[in-house]
């Protein structure tokens, strides 16, 4: 799009290797690091895609009112609910949202995971939350993994049932 003389703007959600530092908080502290991950579509379309847009608009060195965002993954989940808060007055920055494969809710019966029942789920949760993993992303992620995958029992069984058919098991044994 670039080459075809378009302005080509890349943006990045909170929450990616990019953007893992923050103003207030010390996410070496697990408090810290819980507090800087517990957020929602909306808060990153409200807070972070909203400026995004500003950013793009104040920035133009050319006159440019209104941008298309074309979106991928969360970011197409948080552009929308943006468009759905009308005090951010969407419709007169952007033209158009293009979302690519945004993330939906998951339906048990196509579940990719070999334990589709909500109590291993929950349980699953539960204990990336006792962990403190808190994304797959971080300085010290792979140690937490290791710690939990390597623990007997239930954290084992549950890694070598959510984790290893996604990430494999050279992470930590």
């Amino acid at each position: 799009m670039a080459e075809a003389g378009y302005d080509v703007w890349l943006g990045c959600t909170r929450g990616r290797p990019p953007t893992t530092t923050h103003a207030t908080l010390n996410l070496e502290d697990p408090d810290d690091q819980k507090s800087y991950w517990d957020y929602t579509f909306e808060q990153v379309g409200n807070e972070d895609v909203s400026t995004m847009v500003d950013k793009i608009i104040e920035s133009r060195y050319e006159s440019c009112t209104k941008v298309t965002l074309v979106t991928h993954s969360s970011a197409a989940n948080s552009s929308l609910a943006l468009a759905t808060n009308e005090s951010k007055n969407l419709s007169e920055k952007v033209s158009q949202i293009v979302t690519l494969a945004p993330c939906l809710q998951i339906n048990f019966d196509e579940f990719w995971l070999p334990v589709r029942d909500l109590a291993s789920i929950e349980a699953f949760y539960e204990l990336i939350e006792e962990y403190g993993i808190y994304s797959m992303f971080g300085t010290d992620m792979e140690s937490k993994i290791a710690a939990m995958c390597s623990a007997e029992g239930a954290p084992g069984m549950i890694c070598k049932t959510y984790l290893e058919p996604v990430i494999g098991s050279d992470l930590y044994r």
